[in-house]
């Protein structure tokens, strides 16, 4: 596995509610987002941005909140962004299939955890216990 390389997932479990999260991690995420979002001003880090999300048609997706954490100060430990946009399961995968056609990979399970794990931000024991929690 190449630790760096950009991943993406739902991060919310499957199923129409409020809220759904879209996680992004690895080397580049935020250049792999930006062409794709507009928002009012500069992106700041672990800052809640209002955002458009479009297609590479330039039709609008949907309208959510953006937030950019900068390495190492994130889950993972590496560059992520992470999308809460509306939950209906339809918009989720739409928004996930426009980054994997983008030069991002599906995550595989557990891989933000094990990336966290390899990059010192959790230890073996919480590494286990969140694979407890979902798995």
């Amino acid at each position: 596995m190449k630790q760096r390389e950009p991943i993406v997932a739902i991060a919310t479990p499957y199923g129409e509610s409020a809220i759904g999260v879209v996680r992004l991690s690895g080397l580049g995420v935020l250049e792999k987002v930006l062409p794709f979002v507009k928002t009012k001003g500069k992106i700041k880090k672990r800052y809640a941005h209002l955002v458009k999300l479009f297609d590479e048609r330039g039709e609008q997706i949907d309208e959510g909140i953006m937030i950019y954490y900068k390495a190492p100060k994130s889950y993972t430990g590496e560059d992520m962004v992470e999308l809460f946009l509306h939950g209906n399961p339809l918009i989720l995968k739409r928004v996930v299939e426009l980054f994997l056609n983008n030069g991002v990979r599906m995550a595989q399970r557990g891989e933000f955890t094990k990336r966290a794990f390899l990059n010192g931000k959790i230890d073996l024991l919480q590494a286990e216990a969140v694979g407890d929690l979902i798995g």
